[in-house]
């Protein structure tokens, strides 16, 4: 009777015990224009008590804030590429946080080539306040320390159970570019970062939980006489991708369109190619994955 009840402890108990939340949080969906309902592109993935940020937009430290994420669980950084849109809240991150609610851990920041540099000079900027802080007002310097890992597709963090691996997208002349796939308790999700539409992403994502995809349109212009448009992600290419990976759910964020394009349009312009479920993300929507 004994044996049976444990027996059924470690088949009930003990493995739902083991099973830790995983979810998504959009911190920003927005681009570089100025729109108060959408902060830069930003989006957090937590496993149990750990928090992953991908990519670090405007205002991205005010809506880890407003979404109840503490700083002190989040060490982990990872940038699809370094145009300003996914860095600019990267300082106010380091250094606000630091001062009010981080850890004494050092941050570990992994990008594309040149993220040695970008990391360098943000430093050098920032010097005189940090070393005041530190000097003056006591702060411990690991609270200012930051590891940076310039990376090569494929498996870049492998520890308790997660896995989180990068692959090449294509952005125009900015460099190097990745998307990110993060596997966690037989669940998994994909940042696409920004891109035109990518093979390489399709092969990547393959039967994903949780496709995050950028998107962009214009009414009236033609991709080829718009340098943005011919770096990104168009409604009807983002549907063929999505009809080719087959996620659980397609949600799009760093939502670059004209004013006329609301999201009930741009859902309709992605019908032509794709009919599966589908969402437009907005700033501090939240996905669960393993509910």
């Amino acid at each position: 009777m004994l044996k049976s009840f444990f027996v059924l402890l470690i088949m009930f108990g003990v493995s739902s015990a083991q099973a830790r939340a995983f979810n998504v949080t959009l911190l920003g969906t927005g681009n570089p224009w100025p729109r108060p309902e959408r902060m830069g592109p930003a989006v957090v993935v937590k496993v149990g008590e750990e928090s992953f940020l991908f990519d670090v937009g405007r205002g991205a430290y005010l809506q880890l804030h407003k979404a109840g994420i503490a700083t002190k669980s989040l060490r982990h950084i990872f940038l699809t590429h370094l145009h300003s849109d996914h860095t600019v809240g990267l300082p106010d991150l380091w250094l606000s946080s630091s001062l009010v609610s981080r850890g004494l851990e050092a941050w570990e920041i992994s990008g594309p080539q040149g993220t040695k540099s970008f990391i360098s000079y943000m430093q050098k900027a920032f010097s005189a306040d940090t070393e005041t802080r530190i000097r003056e007002d006591k702060t411990p310097q690991v609270k200012f320390k930051i590891n940076v890992h310039e990376i090569t597709e494929g498996l870049v963090y492998n520890k308790n159970g997660i896995k989180i691996t990068a692959f090449k997208v294509e952005h125009g002349p900015i460099g190097e570019a990745f998307g990110y796939r993060i596997d966690a308790e037989g669940k998994s999700v994909v940042i696409s970062g920004d891109t035109i539409y990518s093979e390489n992403l399709i092969k990547h994502s393959k039967g994903v939980d949780l496709l995050i995809h950028e998107v962009a349109y214009f009414t009236g212009v033609e991709v080829k006489s718009s340098p943005v448009l011919s770096h990104h992600t168009l409604p009807d290419q983002a549907g063929r991708v999505f009809s080719q990976v087959k996620p659980g759910k397609a949600v799009y964020t760093h939502i670059v369109v004209s004013k006329d394009i609301t999201p009930e349009k741009l859902i309709e312009l992605t019908r032509k190619t794709y009919q599966g479920p589908l969402v437009v993300g907005e700033d501090l929507m939240f996905f669960e994955l393993n509910k």
